[in-house]
């Protein structure tokens, strides 16, 4: 019997600390990668912060900037939504074992896919590198020396 009770305790231990650390985990700024099915995609910033298990927070990309996030967090399962400029977007994965985020979001707009998520220094949309300089590959005109 005592070890039945101890096990018991042990779980619900186990179960209010992982909830506590997942917490703590998401609160931040966020580098989303989207993949979407019809091959669309790129890199989208949040901005989270948890409390009692609701997620409060920002989103800036494509489809707006600080456009307001809300959704949940129990245990290691994370869910967000927001609304964009072209529809409502649902995020709904995990937070795994190394602090990164997975799983799947479906944009009312462009249709379903997979984000890989990990945390960024805040700021900026990571954006694509600046086109060469007129007159050729890079830099200098007339090319090597």
């Amino acid at each position: 019997m005592q070890k039945k009770v101890l096990a018991i305790i042990l779980g619900f231990f186990m179960i209010f600390s992982a909830n506590a650390v997942m917490a703590g985990a998401i609160d931040g700024s966020w580098i989303i990668t989207v993949a979407l099915e019809d091959g669309g995609g790129g890199d989208v910033n949040f901005e989270l912060k948890e409390a009692g298990g609701k997620i409060s927070g920002s989103y800036s990309g494509t489809q707006g900037t600080d456009v307001p996030v809300t959704g949940t967090l129990k245990g290691n399962k994370i869910e967000w939504a927001f609304e964009g400029i072209e529809g409502v977007i649902f995020y709904s994965g995990e937070v795994l074992e190394d602090g990164s985020l997975k799983g799947a979001c479906e944009y009312t707009c462009c249709g379903a896919g997979q984000f890989t998520g990990i945390k960024g220094s805040g700021g900026s949309i990571a954006s694509p590198p600046p086109p060469p300089p007129e007159g050729g590959k890079g830099g200098k005109k007339g090319g090597k020396k």
